[in-house]
């Protein structure tokens, strides 16, 4: 298991929820994704659904914060080439560590010019070994910030 550094309390307790959700799994199934969803903030989430190795990921959930920020992130879209390369670095790259190594992740970054701070995990949920669905979750440390994570 990884250790993970979560510095957000808020984003702490998502972890803490996947992990009595996952039990003594390596990771949770799939079934358990809609119990989970159930107890997150969805506007400051997004879930990518990994088809298989042939075919790039799908947008399953965009929660309507990320939606502002990434338009071009909508659900039922595919991630593809047409995705800019900053997209791709900032989400295909972590998601696919997650894919390969089956362990969630935490990571702080920032959007675009105006400079909005973040902090996200991601959790991976899946079948038979394999990760089939990425979750992940933002918390927004900007002041500037237009949405701000609650815990239900």
């Amino acid at each position: 298991m990884n250790w993970l550094e979560i510095s957000s309390p808020n984003l702490k307790l998502q972890h803490q929820a996947w992990v009595r959700i996952r039990g003594n799994s390596l990771i949770p199934g799939v079934t358990a994704y809609k119990q989970f969803m159930q107890i997150i903030p969805s506007d400051v989430s997004a879930s990518l659904i990994i088809q298989d190795e042939n075919k790039p990921p799908v947008w399953g959930h965009v929660g309507a914060a990320l939606a502002d920020l990434l338009p071009q992130c909508q659900k039922g879209t595919l991630m593809d080439s047409r995705d800019t390369a900053s997209l791709k670095l900032s989400i295909l790259l972590p998601l696919l560590k997650i894919a390969s190594s089956r362990q969630p992740d935490c990571q702080r970054g920032m959007f675009g010019q105006d400079g909005l701070k973040f902090e996200r995990l991601l959790l991976p949920f899946g079948e038979n070994l394999r990760v089939r669905v990425v979750q992940i979750i933002y918390e927004f440390h900007s002041p500037t910030s237009r949405h701000s994570n609650e815990t239900r």
